[in-house]
């Protein structure tokens, strides 16, 4: 059987991940799989994600976050087809 790969860790040491603050999230989908919709091209020059129905209610959970958490607030957030980009405040 093959060990799995060690995560490299992502958080600093001694810091409080819970006082205010901004923080930028990544999150990914499963197994990297293009669920959330994909990059067209619009226009000469301009390329931008179309959101599939995964990534429509993606995007409408996001939206959400500051009613359903109290104190969160999503300043922006770009979603791609196999991940989320995301500024939280706290």
């Amino acid at each position: 059987m093959s060990e799995k790969p060690t995560r490299r860790k992502n958080r600093l040491d001694g810091y409080d991940y819970s006082q205010e603050g901004a923080y930028f999230v990544t999150v990914c989908v499963k197994d990297r799989q293009e669920l959330l919709g994909e990059i067209a091209t619009v226009g000469a020059n301009c390329v931008r994600p179309l959101l599939s129905d995964i990534g429509k209610i993606t995007e409408s959970e996001i939206n959400k976050m500051s009613t359903i958490f109290d104190g969160v607030h999503v300043n922006c957030y770009v979603i791609m087809p196999n991940h989320v980009h995301m500024i939280i405040l706290i």
